[in-house]
C-alpha cells in the first residue's frame, strides 16, 4: 500500500510540473538590445530595451514598461504594434500623403526569433 501512495504521489508531482509551463511561457529568456549594438540599423526611437517572446511572437520591452509586438506573430497575439517607436525612414520619401517609410526591422525581429528557439 505504501508504495501504491508513493507512486501515486510522485505521478502526481510529474503531472503538476508538466502543467505548470504553457508554450508561450516555457521560453522566459530574455535578452537587451541597444542602438549602441546596432549602429545606423537601430530601427527604433528609444535607445534601449528588452526582447523577449510569446510563442513565436517577438516583444520589445521598453525602459518605461511599454512592451510592442515587433513580429505579425506577437500583434496577432493582441501585442501592440510597435509603430509608435518605429524610425520613419526619410531617406525615400514618397510623394503624396501615404503612410511613412520605416527604418527595416527585420535585425531585431531576427534576433528575438533567436530567443524564440
Amino acid at each position: 500500500m505504501r508504495k501504491l501512495v508513493c507512486a501515486a504521489v510522485i505521478a502526481l508531482a510529474v503531472i503538476t510540473a508538466g502543467c505548470a509551463e504553457s508554450p508561450s511561457s516555457a521560453n522566459d529568456d530574455t535578452l537587451e538590445v541597444s542602438q549602441a549594438e546596432f549602429g545606423k540599423d537601430w530601427p527604433l526611437t528609444v535607445d534601449r530595451g528588452v526582447l523577449s517572446c510569446d510563442g513565436s511572437g517577438v516583444i520589445f520591452t521598453t525602459p518605461d514598461g511599454d512592451e510592442y509586438g515587433v513580429n505579425g506573430t506577437a500583434k496577432g497575439l493582441g501585442h501592440p504594434a510597435i509603430d509608435p517607436i518605429w524610425k520613419e525612414d526619410h531617406s525615400y520619401d514618397l510623394p503624396g500623403d501615404g503612410p511613412p517609410l520605416r527604418v527595416d526591422i527585420s535585425p531585431l525581429i531576427d534576433r528575438g526569433l533567436e530567443l524564440c528557439q
